[in-house]
């Protein structure tokens, strides 16, 4: 659940990325450096290109491509990737389904607009000369 709440979170959140670091004990020994590759491998690699495209497909479904999705209210838990649950409760893990996707994204997310993009899904272009003449 770690990858959940600091990749997942920082995503539901409209992060546009994440640092990733560690302690030098991860490159002491040919044997760490083995453990660490098949993490990435087996476990953090897999997790992102999920994530990766979860978030792309809520920024081009509720987005129109031109933003990516943020949570309509950063505490509430709304998490985007279908790997992962949809509400996070210690108690209890809900996951959407395929069809539920769409819904879910406007129910619970909202755009932020790419530069040069604006409107509530980021559908309208920004007019450059009409800003500039402000």
């Amino acid at each position: 659940m770690d990858l959940v709440h600091t990749l997942g979170e920082s995503a539901a959140l409209g992060a546009a990325g994440v640092v990733l670091w560690g302690e030098l004990k991860f490159a002491q020994s040919k044997n760490q450096c083995i453990l660490l590759r098949d993490y990435v491998h087996t476990v953090l690699g897999p997790f992102v290109q999920s994530l990766r495209s979860d978030t792309k497909r809520c920024g081009l479904q509720l987005c129109h491509g031109n933003g990516r999705c943020a949570r309509r209210r950063p505490g509430s838990g709304h998490m985007i990737s279908s790997g992962l649950a949809l509400t996070f409760n210690p108690n209890e893990i809900n996951f959407l389904s395929d069809s539920s996707h769409g819904r879910a994204f406007h129910n619970h997310f909202l755009c932020q607009c790419y530069p040069g993009w604006t409107g509530q899904e980021c559908q309208e272009k920004k007019n450059e000369n009409r800003e500039n003449s402000k």
